[in-house]
């Protein structure tokens, strides 16, 4: 699957600011947070199994299971992987679908890396071969393409699709006039993620004398349940700084934010 280039979910302004860093701080402690800031972000979007920033993207379905890809863990389900109800949903990554730019298919597409594979001639027509399931206009948070009156393609790579999914910048923002668009959630759970970890690594690396635990907004979550879906999680040792870089941890309070934009089986919650 490619995509645009990822940005940022929150600003280092942003960071420094709710940190509450002041002017005085080393260039060493702003060396941490803008470490911290990237290692926290990539959690964030590991947490939520998605890029997050809205962003066009072009995928290639069905594919084959990877048993070490979360995504393939949680939708095994599906047979053949991505295919559902007996070959007439398909299930495409990225969520929320904002808008299909198009969809073709072609037997012998190979992912398209057949060269004259997926013409422009055998692109499918929206609402007439098939539709995007939807809770509202611009908003799908299952992200399931439906064939109508036929059964999608059972080989590998057989799919192009060209969809866009996720965020804009002013629904991250919460400048939205509708509020089932409101994603600004998002955003504060990153920003308490990011200062809970920048707080631990910098009592560890400043040797403050501060208790990094204590600083961590009330703990870890070691494990979460839902239904029959669990997941556990392993943190470093507090005393190691590189460790919670590598490894950052999201405190009970950013993961409340963050929890109604989980995924379970392939749809946003």
């Amino acid at each position: 699957m490619s995509a645009q280039s990822i940005k940022e979910l929150v600003t280092f302004a942003e960071c420094v600011s709710f940190c509450g860093m002041a002017t005085t701080a080393t260039d060493h402690q702003m060396g941490i947070l803008q470490a911290v800031k990237g290692s926290c972000e990539r959690a964030i979007r590991a947490e939520l199994l998605s890029g997050i920033i809205q962003s066009q993207y072009t995928e290639y379905l069905p594919k084959m299971a990877n048993p070490a890809d979360m995504r393939d863990q949680i939708r095994s389900y599906l047979s053949p992987y991505h295919i559902a109800d007996s070959g007439t949903i398909l299930q495409l990554s990225e969520l929320p679908v904002r808008s299909i730019v198009s969809v073709c298919t072609d037997r012998s597409g190979r992912s398209g890396q057949n060269p004259l594979g997926f013409p422009v001639t055998d692109d499918l027509v929206l609402g007439t071969d098939y539709y995007l399931d939807v809770e509202f206009d611009g908003f799908s948070s299952t992200g399931q393409l439906v064939r109508i009156n036929w059964a999608w393609n059972a080989e590998v790579g057989s799919i192009k699709v060209v969809y866009v999914a996720g965020y804009t910048d002013r629904e991250l923002r919460g400048d939205v006039e509708d509020y089932r668009l409101d994603a600004s959630d998002i955003r504060l759970g990153t920003l308490l993620t990011i200062q809970a970890n920048w707080a631990v690594v910098n009592a560890i690396s400043g040797n403050s004398g501060l208790d990094p635990i204590a600083m961590s907004q009330g703990g870890r979550i070691n494990s979460e349940r839902l239904g029959d879906y669990s997941i556990g999680y392993g943190y470093p040792q507090a005393t190691d700084a590189k460790g919670v870089i590598d490894n950052p941890f999201i405190p009970p309070r950013a993961s409340g934010y963050l929890s109604r934009f989980k995924r379970i089986n392939g749809w946003v919650m």
